[in-house]
């Protein structure tokens, strides 16, 4: 299980990552296919801040950490549930 600090470093280096690389992209395609438009390089970093955001807010608080041991156990709790459910065929 991940700790606090383990999330909040994986979210910063996928923030740097994403707004690196959309600063990378939008600095090509500013330079190499419009012409220098300023718009082609703040669209592209808006949508690497903007993947940043949702990455860590997804990696924060919103991902469920199980160890296997407890999925295992969940899905048996689960089976077994079912069964004492379902009706038992009368003899």
């Amino acid at each position: 299980m991940a700790t606090h600090e383990q999330r909040v470093d994986r979210c910063i280096l996928h923030g740097l990552k994403s707004i690196g690389l959309g600063l990378a992209v939008g600095l090509i395609a500013s330079t190499l296919i419009f012409k220098r438009k300023r718009w082609a390089f703040l669209l592209s970093a808006g949508y690497g801040i903007g993947s940043a955001v949702a990455g860590c807010d997804h990696e924060l608080f919103h991902r469920e950490y199980l160890d296997p041991c407890e999925e295992e156990r969940k899905m048996r709790k689960n089976k077994k549930k079912g069964q004492e459910d379902s009706p038992k065929p009368s003899a």
